[in-house]
């Protein structure tokens, strides 16, 4: 990743004029200095002021100033009390290290005052040694760190000293909003000295450069804690620990990075447990704790986030900032990090999903452990459930949800703030954008509605400045409210307009997305500029002046087909769907030479869905269209023609299909062709081999075992895990899996024995299910009698970051309550002795069924 200024603010009230306004403790507690209480918050980073999205917004002719203030707001609505964003020094200094007084640094200042305004506070870590390109190339850029690259940085004592005169004058920069420099403003908790920097030299060496930074800050009078990374290079760690620093920065991306697609499958075992295993080195538990960055990258659910702020919590982390909150004026886009994707626009229940992770990392006691999964999916309020994408907070006053719920808020005549996606049994509501409710007196709400918003494409996948993966909508929704205090007939102002919008009948209304005032009675005035917490009563989370203009009239449709569906069983289509208000959508099958046309109906604001009855569906290939009617046109997917499949010069490249297969027909698993981009594993070279009866088969080769494999020292085995979802096999033959007898797999290995396979089932609540056996050089079937599976541990991939996270899951389920109707991933496992893992070795795997 590439990394420069870390900027952690909170929202709490300190009053310091020396700017020190917190200490770290003998135990290594990061304190409040006027009230002795922990610190404790939790946050974004964002890049606006640099980089890539500086460029982008100097592309599109947008207002950088305002599309921090819009940002800043997305950034209180959540309810974020830090904040992390990257500074490139490379950007704002020269070779020798003296700073530079650019746009870059005036637009970092802009920054932090308007978080100031927000009461939010800082930690700032002014060395990245990044280049200032990514996802392009590099620009050329005046700093030292471009002179002199990472590693040199480290060990040349000219790029040394240039380090050291860039740290004394940015200390000492005074911003030029507040008039305050960092090292004196109270609101700038701490600093970092630099981002993740892969120490090379002895422990000796690595201390001595970490202190001479420190020397370097401290040279200015500034008396704030320092802190320094410590999740890289961590042979290194007890080095990092005697040097003359406060606390370490850790980071987590338990998901890896770069799948370039949406990960499948139940995720909350990656996010079980964060141990550290240099804790009881010398020095360590004197240090605070802190996370500069994280994410749960190509995960499109919202349901993680809590989870992951729970485990930092137990492992005793004080600050976590989330990588990294999109600019919403390029969020339709998602270029800048394409592994990582958070939004409130354009990813609402993401951004729900943040702002309970906030609220649990505030209230989960530090050190305080819930157990195992699936025992800790409830805590503090909060309960989590993968099935569903529910991420819910129910507590006194507060009523958060990612995803349709049926809780009932524990006290709702106390609740004062609800947020949410979906419906629940307060808010009723057809859109797909967020909506928020603040209690201002009783019987008068803030209500806020976000513009609706369909993925047109896969956010993780390959990304371009000329390819959207996202659109809002602004459209008629209507909305129900059922709060003790508000009358079926209640008030509705709009607040951007302040007039009367009209009444609610029988509790509903539809509305637009905007900002308005519930009343259960009429008023006279009220003023947009009433102060809510950290926001005001007129402010909005969509600013149109900096965000690319609506195309209504941008027909899209998203669409999977599944391989298999079983025959004479009714097969319900879904598809998203973004067209005008009022198109009609169809959808058009055949199926054996016969021509059928169904009426596709909408579930949701982009949903529509439509049901093949079985009798149609009988053994053969179902080929199938979906049309959108609007006016006089028509376009048909998946090519996006305008053309009308009912009419007699219909033409299409590409169609939707799938096989319709009777119960007695194997399950298939693994095809080559159709599976081998998706499967997860540590990188290989492999590729596809043609076979003389028109399939294929799938080589992965390893040329060294030891160099990509997992080595466990109990067994002295190399361990070459792969995983495949197979969520979509299951989901169109669901009703044939609790019949099947057999699980095969035709595959060889170059070695042959002592190497040994391991295959499994992996259901939704993380159990798996495996028996392994010694691979053969020969492409024999072998077929394993369901009754011999037994219990097995998970491969946690992809390979998260930093290296020493949990490469193994050990389910807490029992194996009996497997669950066939769940199954989810399929998983194979390279099992190669020491002997023989330096030698080049070859897995074929031609196909895995269930019979």
């Amino acid at each position: 990743m590439r990394f420069c200024v870390l900027i952690i603010l909170f929202s709490v009230h300190v009053a310091n004029v020396t700017g020190q306004t917190t200490f770290v403790d003998k135990n290594g507690i990061w304190r409040w200095r006027d009230s002795g209480r922990e610190v404790c918050a939790f946050g974004v980073n964002y890049t606006v002021p640099f980089a890539h999205a500086y460029r982008t917004a100097k592309r599109m002719n947008v207002d950088i100033e305002k599309a921090i203030d819009n940002d800043v707001y997305h950034f209180a609505r959540l309810g974020l009390d830090a904040f992390r964003v990257h500074v490139w020094d490379t950007e704002i200094s020269d070779t020798l290290g003296n700073l530079i007084h650019n746009e870059h640094l005036r637009l970092f200042d802009y920054l932090i005052f308007r978080m100031k305004e927000r009461g939010m506070k800082f930690i700032i870590t002014p060395i990245a040694y990044w280049g200032n390109g990514w996802p392009e190339p590099d620009e050329k850029t005046p700093g030292f760190s471009a002179k002199y690259g990472k590693e040199a940085c480290l060990e040349n004592p000219d790029a040394i000293l240039a380090q050291q005169r860039y740290l004394e004058q940015f200390v000492n920069h005074v911003n030029t909003y507040t008039k305050l420099s960092y090292k004196d403003d109270p609101d700038v908790l701490a600093f970092e000295i630099s981002n993740e920097p892969h120490h090379k030299g002895t422990p000796q060496q690595v201390t001595g450069f970490i202190n001479s930074m420190v020397k370097a800050i401290r040279k200015t009078g500034c008396r704030k804690p320092i802190f320094y990374n410590v999740t890289h290079s961590i042979h290194l760690a007890e080095a990092y620990f005697l040097a003359d620093i406060q606390g370490g920065t850790y980071q987590w991306y338990p998901t890896g990075l770069g799948a370039r697609h949406s990960l499948q499958g139940n995720l909350l075992p990656h996010v079980d447990r964060y141990p550290i295993p240099f804790s009881r080195v010398k020095g360590f538990s004197r240090k605070t704790k802190i996370v500069y960055e994280f994410d749960a990258a190509d995960c499109a659910g919202s349901y993680i986030y809590p989870a992951i702020a729970r485990s930092f919590r137990t492992a005793g982390m004080q600050v976590a900032t989330h990588f990294s909150y999109d600019p919403s004026f390029m969020a339709h886009l998602n270029t800048e990090y394409g592994t990582h994707y958070m939004n409130l626009l354009y990813a609402p229940h993401k951004a729900i999903g943040l702002m309970i992770a906030a609220e649990a990392f505030r209230s989960v006691p530090l050190l305080k452990s819930y157990g195992s999964y699936p025992q800790n999916t409830t805590f503090e309020g909060i309960q989590i459930k993968y099935e569903t994408d529910l991420a819910e907070l129910n507590t006194v006053e507060k009523f958060y949800y990612t995803s349709h719920t049926s809780s009932q808020p524990i006290d709702i005549a106390k609740v004062r703030q609800i947020a949410g996606t979906g419906n629940s049994p307060v808010v009723q509501y057809n859109g797909s954008g967020a909506y928020f409710l603040d209690k201002i007196a009783n019987g008068q709400w803030r209500l806020e509605i976000l513009p609706d918003v369909a993925w047109i494409d896969d956010p993780f996948g390959r990304t371009s400045l000329h390819k959207e993966i996202a659109c809002l909508g602004v459209n008629n929704r209507t909305i129900g409210l059922r709060l003790p205090d508000l009358p079926p007939d209640y008030y509705i102002y709009s607040v951007m307009d302040k007039r009367l919008s009209g009444r609610a009948e029988n509790s509903y209304a539809e509305l637009k997305p905007g900002v308005y005032l519930v009343s259960s009675t009429a008023l006279n005035d009220f003023d947009a500029q009433m102060r809510i917490r950290h926001i005001r009563l007129g402010e909005y989370a969509y600013s149109p002046e900096v965000m690319p203009a609506l195309k209504p009239d941008n027909i899209r449709v998203v669409h999977r087909p599944l391989y298999e569906v079983n025959a004479e069983k009714s097969h319900r289509i879904s598809a998203t769907v973004y067209a005008p208000e009022g198109a009609g959508v169809s959808l058009h099958y055949r199926i054996n030479g016969r021509y059928k046309s169904l009426l596709m109906k909408q579930f949701s604001a982009y949903g529509y869905e439509a049901e093949l009855p079985g009798d149609d569906l009988q053994e053969g290939i179902l080929e199938y269209f979906i049309t959108v009617h609007s006016g006089n046109d028509y376009w048909t997917f998946p090519d996006g023609y305008k053309t009308n499949p009912l009419s007699w010069d219909f033409h299409f490249v590409q169609s939707y299909k799938s096989r319709i297969v009777y119960a007695a027909y194997p399950v298939q698993l693994f095809k080559p062709e159709r599976d081998h981009e998706k499967i997860l594993r540590p990188w290989a070279p492999s590729r596809l081999k043609p076979l003389p009866d028109g399939g294929s088969s799938w080589i992965v080769e390893l040329e060294k075992p030891s160099s990509v494999a997992h080595y466990d020292s109990s067994t002295r085995n190399y361990y070459y895990p792969m995983q495949l979802s197979v969520s979509d096999v299951a989901q169109g033959r669901g009703a044939d899996l609790m019949n099947k007898k057999h699980l095969g797999i035709r595959a060889r290995t170059s070695l042959g024995a002592p190497v040994k396979l391991s295959v499994g089932l992996i259901s939704k609540d993380a159990l798996a299910l495996g028996y392994e056996f010694v691979s053969d050089t020969d492409k024999n079937d072998q077929r394993i009698g369901l009754e011999q599976l037994k219990k097995i541990r998970i491969a946690l991939l992809p390979r998260g970051y930093p290296v020493f996270i949990p490469y193994w899951y050990d389910s807490h389920v029992n194996e009996k309550d497997f669950s066939w109707a769940e199954l989810e991933n399929l998983q194979l496992i390279l099992i190669i002795p020491e002997s023989v893992a330096g030698n080049p070795l070859e897995i074929e795997i031609e196909k895995i069924w269930l019979e």
